[in-house]
């Protein structure tokens, strides 16, 4: 009995963290995430203002406005936790995000934001393609 409900614990626990892992999905599908962004942006984190409860807040400087209203610069809100689908943002670091918003505040997630460095080389192709960019106008070298 007790081996029986122990696998019934197990089975729950590995159906709540696959669940948990398919709401962060980070297949980056262009098309998907423009209809639920009102803000596209490429951006440079300017300040990470550290933990707000479970919430992270951060500063951007933003270089380029693909949707939404043009802004110089504008403050995000991230989960802290990445099983949250949370982000750890670099500062200094440029970025493609996809924000949305919920009540008052501006979110960003790991599964709409990624950094232009190569090893995202693919989705920035995406972007470039579904927002008709030539010449590669999204750098994959813009950080370190």
């Amino acid at each position: 009995m007790k081996n029986l409900l122990l696998l019934i614990h197990i089975f729950i626990a590995f159906i709540a963290s696959n669940s948990i892992a398919n709401s962060c999905r980070r297949d980056f599908d262009i098309e998907s995430l423009d209809k639920r962004a009102e803000i596209i942006i490429t951006a440079n984190v300017v300040k990470d203002s550290g933990f707000y409860f479970f919430n992270r807040k951060y500063t951007l400087n933003v270089l380029n406005t693909y949707k939404g209203i043009p802004q110089k610069e504008i403050t995000v809100w991230s989960k802290k936790s990445e099983a949250s689908c949370g982000i750890k943002l670099e500062a200094g670091y440029t970025y493609v995000f996809f924000v949305y918003k919920v009540d008052d505040k501006l979110w960003i997630t790991s599964g709409s934001s990624w950094p232009l460095i190569t090893d995202y080389k693919k989705q920035i192709e995406d972007f470039n393609k579904f927002f008709n960019l030539k010449n590669g106008s999204l750098i994959t070298a813009a950080n370190p």
